[in-house]
């Protein structure tokens, strides 16, 4: 069994397992749970799950290890990517409802460079099989030279360089692209929209030529990213119209596809919360039918055969063996009951990232301390106040994460500040609750936040909280007594992706995140 300080430390982020030295240990610590069985599907288009849960992993464990030899790649979308393909609607003067046009373009071409990538092999420069995608792919560069259309090569290269999907943009794109300024006749929406589906038109027409013996997927991820500086409105109508592209491209044309085996398809990552906004036509059918959702929740007489511990046990095993799991580190009898991971339950919001969080806080802090060459960590660390600050903080700077799509930072810290009107408890009831959201929306101090959606009503703002997973609710079980809590997370499902919070309930704050709001202790009134 390795010491703590030889462990390796886990990332909180999949794409940083792209480094060489840490690629090896993700294949080797990823479990295969029923997520990748039906991502495997043909008809996946979409991988829905909060942030943390492990939407990104999953996708990048595809890319590496080519289940049921699907060939994929996956492509993250930042935010100064966003900012440039907005400004190409807003430059060419397009519509809103144009955003498809230039998305289904945009991801024909990306698909048409990964074909090219995975598929084409030395014979082919003999047979001349792929000639016709790749000669789509070129005239699609050829056309982009109209100014408005260079933004998309922009942000197709920029995309296509940072994913190392190979193939570069020929020499008299490049210098068109550097002549741009001195071309000063603007061409009309309409010939912008007219080129956009000759675009689209030639290069459906390439790839109509490929016979594929199995899969190829191009995963999208950055859906929640929203540019600082972009209109919300204007953000949401774009990923609308990418949503609209790739559903019309997955179900209408690569489905179609006739004599080949293998289907083409853009699978969307997306939390629960983006995909609601988006209101897709049918939306609950395909959350059902062409969907990954990520609930990862347990309980603590079943948590044993859950998927959450096998990944956080996988963690130790695949570095120390098979006998030397969690249990072993944490001082635990194999077939016995796990204090430590209970507790870590009722800390988190049961998903990888925090597991994974903890672990690497423990590591951190038995490195500083006089036990750093112990295989095991001491049975008090997890209720240490050294554990319980950082964890605490983690837990809360994930909730900033998440609230980014609708506020910004500055905003949400005045959210945070709703707390202290609270008075330490992290119980309360409805009446309690709208008392401390009167005396938060009364200061002065908050005047910036006032005109937010989220803030507009006591209902409002305790919504939010719950999909945050803040603040849940309790209800008491007929005949038992006991309370039964309501979480967010707990609660999503196919039927239910945004779970309504209930009104006129007993409320409690996230235990693992209640040290970071400064709950949990009451002060004398100054």
């Amino acid at each position: 069994m390795k010491k703590i300080n030889e462990l390796i430390e886990p990332s909180l982020d999949a794409i940083d397992y792209r480094a060489k030295e840490k690629k090896k240990f993700f294949l080797d610590a990823y479990v295969e749970t029923d997520f990748l069985k039906k991502a495997c599907n043909s008809n996946c288009y979409y991988f829905i799950g909060e942030k943390g849960t492990g939407k990104t992993a999953l996708a990048f464990h595809m890319q590496n290890a080519s289940p049921k030899n699907i060939s994929s790649k996956l492509i993250s979308i930042s935010e100064t990517q966003y900012a440039r393909f907005i400004n190409l609607k807003q430059k060419g003067q397009l519509e809103y409802t144009d955003y498809s046009i230039v998305w289904r373009a945009t991801l024909l071409y990306l698909i048409a460079k990964l074909v090219v990538e995975k598929k084409k092999k030395w014979i082919h420069r003999i047979n001349g099989k792929f000639s016709a995608v790749e000669n789509a792919i070129n005239k699609y560069d050829r056309d982009s030279q109209l100014p408005e259309l260079e933004y998309v090569i922009e942000f197709v290269t920029t995309l296509t360089q940072t994913s190392e999907i190979t193939g570069n943009l020929p020499e008299v794109v490049k210098a068109g692209l550097t002549e741009n300024n001195s071309q000063t006749t603007k061409s009309s929406t309409k010939e912008i929209k007219a080129a956009l589906q000759e675009c689209e038109k030639i290069l459906k027409s390439g790839l109509q030529g490929v016979k594929l013996k199995d899969d190829i997927a191009l995963f999208i991820d950055g859906l929640d990213a929203k540019p600082n500086g972009v209109d919300f409105v204007e953000y949401q109508n774009c990923l609308t119209g990418l949503a609209e592209a790739a559903w019309h491209l997955n179900s209408e044309y690569f489905a179609s596809a006739k004599d080949t085996n293998g289907r083409m398809r853009c699978v969307l990552l997306l939390r629960p919360d983006v995909f609601d906004s988006l209101n897709l036509h049918n939306s609950n059918c395909k959350l059902e039918d062409n969907s990954v959702i990520f609930h990862w929740h347990t309980t603590d007489d079943l948590y044993k055969e859950s998927d959450l511990y096998k990944v956080s046990d996988k963690y130790f095993t695949s570095q120390c063996g098979s006998f030397f799991g969690w249990s072993a580190h944490f001082q635990e009898k194999r077939d016995g009951a796990s204090a430590s991971f209970k507790k870590l339950l009722r800390m988190s919001f049961h998903r990888p990232r925090d597991i994974f969080s903890a672990i690497k806080i423990l590591i951190g802090l038995t490195k500083a301390s006089t036990n750093a060459n112990s295989a095991v960590f001491q049975t008090n660390d997890l209720t240490s106040p050294a554990f319980a600050d950082k964890f605490s903080e983690y837990l809360l700077g994930e909730v900033k994460n998440y609230a980014n799509y609708y506020v910004t930072n500055r905003e949400f810290d005045i959210f945070v500040a709703f707390f202290q009107y609270l008075n330490g408890s992290t119980r309360f009831d409805y009446q309690e609750f709208c008392k401390a959201y009167n005396a938060f929306v009364s200061s002065p101090s908050n005047e910036a936040v006032k005109s937010k959606p989220i803030v507009g009503t006591p209902e409002s703002f305790l919504q939010f909280w719950y999909d945050v997973n803040v603040i849940g609710y309790t209800e008491q079980v007929q005949d038992s007594g006991n309370d039964h809590f309501h979480w967010s997370h707990r609660e999503r499902s196919a039927a239910k992706v945004m779970p309504k919070v209930k009104e006129n309930c007993n409320y409690r704050v996230q235990p693992g995140i209640a040290k970071a709001l400064n709950l949990g202790k009451k002060f004398t009134p100054t």
